[in-house]
């Protein structure tokens, strides 16, 4: 008997295994084995890190005090900056994530339940709206938008503001096709930033939450076409946000290994304005301080 047991727990282990493998083979990793995989390539600091920490042990006593005060102003709590955008008459944040789960239950816990917003403008087409809003209807755990969920989002903002509206702003298949064959493949954020202005509303606050890219203020990214297109008054109350976990990318990991190394508070910290990032850091981490300045506001998260 117990070598007939053995049989069948030895089966169904192979069982398990066999279905786990082609679960992975056809839907790809879950998120949180992306996130465990970044979390691994990211654990140590790069010679980029070691060579800031170096670089900050060779400064003088006076120097190392004047950075540190800089990074104490400038790289604020995640709940002050909530505070003063509470107080900012902002019409337009566009909120440049991801597309990953832990950046998905960072917003919704710490940006989405805390801040007002009138209008939730997503990454996403009619069609897929009324998917997302048949999903919530029927009390769906999980409301997928761009393979990751966001029924926490969702949940979150309606509760925080009563009356919000969601809408999507993707390029159509209509819009699409004509640009393809008007020969300007480059150009889907023309169509997006036409879809924003469509479900504008003056002197109410709008939310974007789009891929990070499409947040820069350069080029013919959405949120640089946005400020183009705006009225001059109204460029003053457009704000552009980077949300990034301290785990993405080696970039990122290294500047929280350094903060780290020095002594700062470990803890969400947003950097209101990376233009201004102080010499050192912009000569010891050039890569991040290039991507940073791409953004009116850069929040990191801790994982």
């Amino acid at each position: 008997m117990l070598r007939d047991a053995l049989i069948v727990v030895l089966a169904g282990l192979v069982a398990f295994v066999l279905v786990h493998d082609w679960v992975r083979i056809r839907f790809g990793p879950t998120p949180a084995e992306l996130d465990a995989a970044r979390r691994a390539r990211v654990a140590e600091p790069s010679p980029v890190a070691v060579h800031a920490l170096h670089q900050y042990a060779r400064l003088s006593v006076e120097e190392r005090n004047e950075l540190l005060a800089y990074l104490h102003a400038s790289l604020v709590p995640m709940s002050t900056w909530v505070e003063q955008i509470g107080e900012r008459r902002f019409q337009v944040i566009c909120l440049g994530e991801d597309h990953d789960s832990s950046t998905r239950e960072f917003l919704a816990r710490e940006f989405f339940a805390k801040v007002f917003i009138d209008v939730l403008l997503l990454e996403a087409t009619v069609g897929e709206m009324r998917r997302i809003d048949e999903a919530v209807a029927a009390g769906d755990a999980r409301v997928p938008l761009l393979g990751v969920d966001i029924a926490a989002i969702l949940g979150t903002a309606r509760t925080r503001n009563t009356g919000i509206r969601v809408a999507g702003i993707e390029e159509t298949k209509r819009q699409r096709a004509a640009r393809h064959g008007m020969g300007r493949n480059g150009f889907r954020d023309e169509a997006i930033a036409r879809n924003f202005w469509d479900q504008f509303e003056p002197g109410r606050r709008h939310g974007v939450l789009i891929g990070a890219l499409h947040c820069t203020d350069q080029g013919n990214w959405l949120f640089g076409r946005l400020l183009h297109e705006a009225a001059s008054r109204m460029a003053g109350e457009m704000l552009s946000v980077r949300i990034v976990g301290q785990h993405r990318n080696q970039t990122v990991a290294d500047f929280v290994h350094f903060l780290d190394g020095i002594g700062f508070p470990r803890r969400h910290f947003v950097i209101a304005h990376p233009e201004d990032l102080h010499p050192h850091l912009v000569q010891w981490f050039r890569l991040l301080a290039s991507t940073m300045r791409r953004y009116h506001t850069v929040i990191v998260f801790r994982q």
